[in-house]
């Protein structure tokens, strides 16, 4: 049996410059208030969330693009930068590397126009980095 919107708690909403009817679950409507960086992770450049760059734009007004494809002279991120996501938004980039047995940050930057406070970020962003030292990567140096 197919199920309608009618038979599930999704709300309607309104997106800016959207003409299309928006749904929303309450339970990600509720996480819009709360603290902006209680907990960081990190994007591939692949993953569904910024692979459309128009809609990471309009929705997190964010930017990001592969650097990989650049000539090194002309990336601004780093070669392979991750976009970080903090609680609910897009704040910065980071580009690593692995040498040996060690993990080094290569570049890290938090966008000021976010109004994530730094010394959250800083916290969660260590937070991350001392769990992904930490775990074996599959595949790397292995």
């Amino acid at each position: 049996m197919l199920a309608t919107v009618g038979d599930t708690p999704l709300l309607p909403v309104r997106v800016k410059d959207w003409r299309q009817q928006t749904w929303a679950h309450p339970e990600a409507l509720s996480t819009l208030d709360g603290p902006p960086a209680t907990r960081v992770c990190f994007v591939g450049p692949f993953d569904n969330l910024v692979w459309y760059r128009r809609r990471i734009r309009r929705l997190f007004d964010f930017d990001h693009a592969l650097e990989a494809y650049k000539p090194a002279a002309k990336r601004r991120y780093g070669y392979y930068a991750l976009p970080l996501l903090a609680g609910t938004r897009l704040v910065g980039r980071c580009d690593m590397t692995v040498d040996g047995d060690t993990l080094r940050v290569l570049t890290l930057s938090v966008d000021p126009e976010h109004d994530v406070p730094p010394p959250l970020v800083r916290e969660a962003f260590a937070a991350l980095m001392r769990a992904t030292a930490t775990t074996r990567l599959v595949g790397v140096n292995a």
